[in-house]
């Protein structure tokens, strides 16, 4: 059986964190009080790995809100984890961002949706490896 250990979280612009690292040990303990990013966290970990949150939902936002509840625009979400698998190191990386399209005779890009991108050890990969 595979030792697959967590060494590192790194997430930026996911839900209401702007930028976070975690370094963990092999006794990591996340606390705070409520509404602090704890769930948050373990969102950004469940994403990475799965695509989906904490309550097993593929179609929560994971880009921070504005005052009004709105996805703010122009920011890539990203978490990046490593891991030891065999006390090999692996980086798994997810990138979430927004797509822009410029159609033919008009002045300004339209937000046209998202892209995900995926990356092993840097590497780009499809949604399936």
């Amino acid at each position: 059986m595979k030792e697959i250990k967590l060494e590192r979280l790194a997430i930026e612009h996911f839900k209401g964190i702007r930028e976070l690292t975690v370094e963990f040990s092999d006794a990591t303990n996340i606390y705070g009080d409520n509404a602090t990013g704890k769930t948050s966290i373990f969102d950004a970990y469940l994403w990475l790995l799965f695509g989906k949150d904490s309550k097993g939902r593929a179609d929560f936002e994971v880009k921070p809100l504005d005052k009004d509840g709105e996805p703010i625009h122009g920011i890539e979400t990203k978490v990046e984890g490593h891991f030891s698998v065999d006390e090999k190191p692996l980086v798994l990386c997810k990138v979430f961002k927004e797509k822009w399209t410029k159609k033919r005779g008009e002045a300004k890009p339209v937000f046209t949706g998202h892209t995900t991108e995926h990356f092993v050890d840097g590497l780009p990969v499809s949604k399936k490896k």
